[in-house]
């Protein structure tokens, strides 16, 4: 459980995000969306959090990324997809994920993971390479850009 002692922020979100393997690389994706930037000072870090849907007409996927002070960023998403992955640049980690096909093993290595948020936005860049059941890895690029909304 997130604590709930914060100071809290309405901003606008603009994501990024490219995929490519060995053989084939995919069309960039950009989408804007709204989301919630809060310091929670109990855990020195950031959280950053919005809903998407991974496909359309499928169930929504809330995404929170926490941003340690001391390095490192937490992915949790919850909802039709359901992942929780700490990305620390260099770091290797295997686990479970639960997707709408069943439980899968991924493993994750961490190219880069970066971020300067600060209470009226800022960026954050997740590099990494993701192979589930131990079958080729995709790597991702990450970058997510955010500024507080007017009237905040």
């Amino acid at each position: 459980m997130i604590p709930t002692k914060r100071e809290d922020n309405n901003v606008l979100l603009s994501l990024s995000s490219e995929q490519w393997t060995k053989e084939e690389q995919s069309d960039p994706i950009r989408l804007f969306t709204e989301g919630r930037l809060i310091r929670i000072e109990k855990e020195a870090a950031w959280l950053l959090s919005y809903e998407e849907n991974i496909e359309q007409g499928s169930d929504e996927v809330r995404t929170r990324l926490l941003v340690y002070d001391a390095g490192g960023i937490r992915l949790i998403r919850s909802g039709a997809m359901q992942m929780d992955v700490f990305f620390e640049k260099g770091s290797h980690y295997t686990s479970n994920m639960e997707t709408p096909f069943g439980l899968m093993e991924f493993s994750v290595y961490t190219n880069e993971a970066c971020a300067s948020l600060e209470k009226d936005g800022g960026s954050l860049l997740l590099s990494y390479a993701l192979s589930f059941n131990k079958r080729e890895a995709i790597s991702t690029k990450i970058e997510i850009e955010a500024e507080k909304l007017k009237g905040n």
